[in-house]
């Protein structure tokens, strides 16, 4: 597959609120054409945010008492941050800085396996209650270094 690369291609969006229209036309078709020689489509470029819908469309969302006038479709598989979770000490938190502070970056990842993010929020329970041990660091770094080589690979 060819490569798309992210830089010029953020440039080239940027394009797309310039004053004359034939600018933005421009830049809309070359858009669309590096998609398709890097062979992919929109909806493998667009990424949901952390914490957006997990459904598209209001049947994929299974509440019936929805309300559509505010057309608001949340994540049905729930809330996944570590707001609930007991807070880590600040000794702690100094202690083990780095470790959370990868932790938290993964969790902010949309695209984890529940099982995944169950693992991640453990170990930052583990850290709160100073239970973290070695073979968690080697655990999180290996865990980290693998979902960056399939994110690369994605």
């Amino acid at each position: 597959m060819p490569y798309l690369d992210r830089t010029s291609f953020i440039e080239l969006l940027e394009r797309l609120g310039a004053e004359a229209d034939a600018d933005v036309l421009a830049a809309a078709r070359e858009a669309h054409r590096r998609i398709k020689a890097a062979e992919l489509d929109w909806d493998e470029v667009l990424v949901r945010a952390p914490g957006a819908a997990a459904v598209d469309r209001l049947e994929d969302y299974d509440d019936p008492d929805a309300d559509v006038r505010d057309f608001e479709i949340r994540d049905v598989r729930g809330d996944h941050s570590f707001r609930d979770q007991d807070p880590v000490p600040p000794r702690l938190a100094a202690l083990y800085a780095e470790e959370l502070n990868v932790i938290d970056s993964l969790l902010a990842r949309v695209n984890l396996s529940h099982e995944t993010r169950h693992e991640l929020l453990d170990l930052r329970a583990d850290i709160a209650a100073n239970e973290f041990q070695e073979m968690d660091r080697t655990y999180l770094r290996d865990l980290a270094a693998r979902l960056d080589a399939r994110s690369r690979d994605d």
